[in-house]
This record gives C-alpha cells, sequence and structure tokens, in this order.
C-alpha cells in the first residue's frame, strides 16, 4: 500500500505519523502537481494506491483534480462547526445568499472566496484575508494576517468595530473567532461546504479503517 495525502491539516499530519513509510504527505505550500495530468504522473511515479484528500474543506480544485486520477480518493475533513443552544446561526451556500441586513457591520473571514458578491453592499466590512483581494466592499477596513488567532484578540476586533455579525466558512475544529462571536451574541452566517463525492471520514482512526479493507 502506497497512500498520498494531500494537505496540512492536523488529520493529515497524524495520518501520516500512523502510516509512517507506507504514505506520502503533500503540502500544497512545497508540492505542485501541475493539475490533474501532473498529479496523474506523481501517482504513477510514485506506484500510489489510494489518495486520502485532506485539503481545507473549500480547496476545491485539487480535491477535483484527485477524483480524475484513476485511484480511489478517500475524503478526510474534521467535522464542521458545532451549534449550541441558543447560536444565531445561519447557512447559505454562496455569499450572494447571506441575509445581511444594510446596517450590519460584518466581521468577514471568508477571504478571497465570492467577496465580489458584497462590493456594493451598503453593509461595513471588516474584511481579514491573508492577501488583499482584488475587489472590496464599498464600505471596509482591510486586515491583513494569518492565524491562528487567540480569543481575546478577536474579542478586541468585534468590540474596536462595533461589529454585529459574524460570516465565515465552516471550515470545523477549535475556532476562536466562533468562539468570540458566542461570546458577543453575534447572528454568524456560514458558508456550506461544497459537497464531496465518494467516502468521507472525519478522523485519521476512521481513514486508517477504509485503508485497511
Amino acid at each position: 500500500m502506497a497512500v498520498l495525502i494531500l494537505g496540512g491539516t492536523q488529520e493529515a499530519r497524524e495520518l501520516k505519523e500512523r502510516l509512517g513509510d507506507r504514505a506520502i504527505l503533500a503540502l500544497a505550500r512545497t508540492t505542485a502537481f501541475g493539475g490533474a495530468d501532473g498529479l496523474a504522473h506523481y501517482v504513477a511515479e510514485h506506484g500510489v494506491t489510494t489518495i486520502v484528500d485532506a485539503t481545507h474543506p473549500f480547496a476545491t480544485r485539487i480535491s477535483a483534480n484527485a477524483r480524475q486520477v484513476g485511484v480511489p480518493v478517500i475524503r478526510l475533513e474534521r467535522p464542521g462547526f458545532q451549534r449550541r443552544p441558543g447560536d444565531d446561526w445561519t447557512y447559505v451556500d454562496h455569499l450572494h445568499e447571506a441575509p445581511i441586513p444594510a446596517d450590519a457591520r460584518v466581521f468577514l473571514t471568508t477571504g478571497h472566496h465570492e467577496i465580489e458578491a458584497v462590493r456594493a453592499h451598503p453593509a461595513f466590512f471588516l474584511v481579514r484575508a491573508l492577501t488583499a483581494p482584488s475587489v472590496l466592499p464599498i464600505h471596509h477596513t482591510l486586515i491583513l494576517a494569518k492565524g491562528p488567532f487567540r480569543l481575546e484578540e478577536e474579542l478586541e476586533l468585534i468590540h474596536a468595530h462595533a461589529l454585529t455579525h459574524l460570516i465565515t466558512k465552516d471550515s470545523g475544529g477549535p475556532d476562536a473567532k466562533m468562539t468570540a462571536a458566542r461570546q458577543a451574541g453575534l447572528p454568524v452566517i456560514l458558508l456550506r461546504r461544497p459537497g464531496i463525492e465518494g467516502p468521507v471520514v472525519h478522523s485519521p482512526e476512521e481513514a486508517l479503517v477504509l485503508l485497511s479493507t
């Protein structure tokens, strides 16, 4: 068995540790395959028998490429955010569907993803991203930063900018901004994850079970 693990999530690293020399961990920042054809060549060259796609839930391009290679693909992703009693959450498939009041002050952490949908929206947006988007809302403040972020930092942003809503992706896992939004009583709008074909597991242990069958 030769397993190619795509992605640098904690779950991907844990699975690599469990599999040892039977697995190759390919990190997005250091591994460029060159599209589906390049990935297929890599798989053939290294005798890969199974791909474990452990990329970010919204990294749809590499996930689509993996499914064109011709070897079995297992999707490994952490569960989405878990709602608690009292949480005011709304799920949408696309940003243009988000019910944003005209007078809202929105903490927008979806990066570049579909940001053009709110370009002309009258609300204020505190936009946080790794790099500056080419399109920004009319009324905005841009913060370029890379996490992880501390709860105290997120609460300070909410209070300093008088934010009233959080819009983010349903990435799952421990997340300071979600905790801060809950503590501050902010309604949250979550972008649903894209649909994934084939088997999906939510832990390295579940992946190991499938790999052993």
